[in-house]
């Protein structure tokens, strides 16, 4: 699983795009990173969440 920072290689363009992480999240106490790619394909963002237990290695 991608992390901020990471490459994400995008189906939609077939390129390549870093990984961000949204500060806001989703709603408060949900307990998940929102994570999310820039891609001109799509006309916008690609958007996946993580749980906030996931460490900077992905376990």
């Amino acid at each position: 699983m991608e992390l901020p920072g990471d490459e994400f290689d995008c189906p939609h363009c077939v390129g390549s795009h870093t990984v961000q992480e949204d500060p806001d999240g989703f709603s408060p106490g949900l307990g998940f990173r929102k994570l999310y790619v820039e891609c001109p394909a799509v006309d916008g963002v690609i958007v996946w969440a993580l749980t906030k237990e996931t460490g900077a290695d992905g376990s």
